[in-house]
C-alpha cells in the first residue's frame, strides 16, 4: 500500500467534516475518495507491524505482572464516529489521538492507579507527558459523568489511546452505549434527553462513591435500581 501523506489525510478529513457540517457539499467523487483515504488511514493500526495488537499485548502483560484481574480489549473508532468528532471538535483528521484504542478494566481504584503507574513507567519513551496526557477523568469527570484514565502512547509513530477503567466505570460506560443504540442520541457527547443525561450523571456519582469505599447497603442498592428503572435498563 502506498503511504498516505499528511496533506492527503488532512484534505480527506476536511472534505468529510465540511460536508457533514453543510459548509461545503462534496461531490460524489470527492466524498468517495475521502472515505477511501479515511479507511486506509484507519487500517494503518491493524496492518503490520500491527501497532494496536502489540499495544494490547503489552497492556495485558503489565496487568498480569502486577497480578491484577483484568479484561483487556481493543477497538478502531468507527468511520461515522471519526467524522462526528471532526465536526464536534472542529479539528483535522491527522491530529486525532484516539483512532485506535485499547482498554483494561480492573476491579478497583487502587488497581487502576497501579496499572497506570506501571504503564507510564514502562512506556515512558512512547508517552509525551503533559497537562492533557494522561487525562484523569476519575478526578475530573466529563460533564456526562464519564470516569476513566486515558493515556496516549505512540508506537511506530502512531498514537494509541489506552483507557484504564474500574469495573463500575466500565459498566456505566456500557450502559451509555446501550442507551445510544436504543435512542440514537449522542449521549457520550452530552447530547440527548435532559432527564436521561441527568440520571446518567447521578448513576456515575453513585458508582464513584462505591468505588471510593462507600458501603453498598440496601439503601444504595435501591438507589441504583431506581436510576436504572428511570433509564429503562432494568
Amino acid at each position: 500500500m502506498v503511504d498516505l501523506t499528511n496533506s492527503q489525510i488532512k484534505k480527506a478529513g476536511d472534505i468529510l467534516r465540511r460536508h457533514r457540517e453543510g459548509t461545503r457539499r462534496g461531490t460524489p467523487q470527492e466524498l468517495l475518495h475521502a472515505y477511501e483515504v479515511l479507511e486506509r488511514f484507519r487500517r494503518q493500526w491493524s496492518e503490520p507491524p500491527q501497532v494496536l495488537s502489540a499495544t494490547v499485548m503489552g497492556l495485558r502483560s503489565m496487568a498480569r505482572t502486577l497480578g491484577l484481574p483484568s479484561q483487556v480489549s481493543q477497538r478502531l473508532k468507527r468511520t461515522d464516529r471519526i467524522v462526528q468528532k471532526l465536526v464536534r471538535k472542529k479539528t483535522r483528521l491527522n491530529t486525532l489521538q484516539d483512532i485506535a484504542g485499547c482498554r483494561a478494566v480492573v476491579e478497583s481504584l487502587r488497581d487502576q492507579e497501579a496499572l497506570v503507574d506501571r504503564l507510564v513507567r514502562n512506556w515512558a519513551p512512547d508517552i509525551d507527558l503533559g497537562p492533557q496526557n494522561p487525562r484523569n477523568y476519575v478526578r475530573s469527570p466529563r460533564p456526562t459523568g464519564y470516569r476513566a484514565i486515558h493515556i496516549v502512547v505512540k508506537k511506530n509513530g502512531l498514537p494509541v489511546e489506552v483507557q484504564v477503567r474500574t469495573r463500575r466505570q466500565h459498566d456505566w460506560a456500557m450502559m451509555v452505549e446501550k442507551l445510544e443504540d436504543r435512542t440514537g442520541d449522542l449521549l457520550k457527547d452530552n447530547q440527548g434527553d435532559s432527564e436521561v443525561l441527568s440520571s446518567l450523571r447521578e448513576l456515575s456519582h453513585v458508582f464513584a462513591e462505591f468505588d471510593a469505599g462507600k458501603r453498598l447497603d440496601s439503601r444504595g442498592i435501591d438507589r441504583v435500581h431506581a436510576l436504572l428503572g428511570r433509564l429503562g435498563l432494568t
